[in-house]
Order: structure tokens, then sequence, then C-alpha cells
């Protein structure tokens, strides 16, 4: 039983050996093209991580001017039918008060 398992195993090894070199020799196994193609994972990275953090923004951007057109259309000359707006720091804005605080 050993002997066949050890047989077997060798057979598919040498097998998918000789697959692999007669695929080798042909060109539409992996072109070049498709080679550099392939995106940098570290500008990949970058890239979509300045998408999102654009994507977080527009997001919180649009939750405020819904919030101020749905105050505006439920103004009745009293704050008692308004929402509050909520406001969040950007990253700019915390940048610019730092350069101030000299």
């Amino acid at each position: 039983m050993e002997i066949l398992t050890i047989l077997a195993t060798g057979s598919i090894c040498l097998l998918c050996f000789l697959c692999g070199y007669k695929c080798r020799n042909k060109e539409d196994f992996i072109s070049k093209e498709t080679i550099n193609n392939i995106a940098h994972p570290i500008e990949t990275y970058k890239d979509n991580k300045a998408k999102n953090e654009e994507k977080k923004k527009n997001k919180k951007r649009q939750l405020q001017m819904d919030v101020i057109m749905d105050n505006l259309e439920k103004y009745d000359g009293t704050a008692n039918s308004q929402q509050k707006v909520p406001f969040f720091d950007d990253e700019e804005n915390e940048e610019d008060d730092e350069e101030d605080e000299f």
C-alpha cells in the first residue's frame, strides 16, 4: 500500500512538471503585456485609501447639506423644528489651526 502511494505521488508530480514545462513555451500562458499591466500594490493601496477618504468626506458633506436643506424646508420662524447641523473637523482645518498657534 505504501509503495502504491509513493508511485501515485511521484507520477502526479512528474505529470504536473511535464504539463508546466509544456505550458512554459506557449506565449498564451503569460504574456509580457500582462506582466506590465499588473498594478503596483503600494500605489494601488494609496490610491484606494485616498478614494475612500474622499468618499467619507463627501458623505459627511452630503449629510450636512441634507440637514441644512431639511431645516430650510421646516423653517417656520422659530427654532423648534430645526435639527442641529453636524460639524465635522477636517484634517485641513486642524493643520491650519496648528500653524496659527505660534
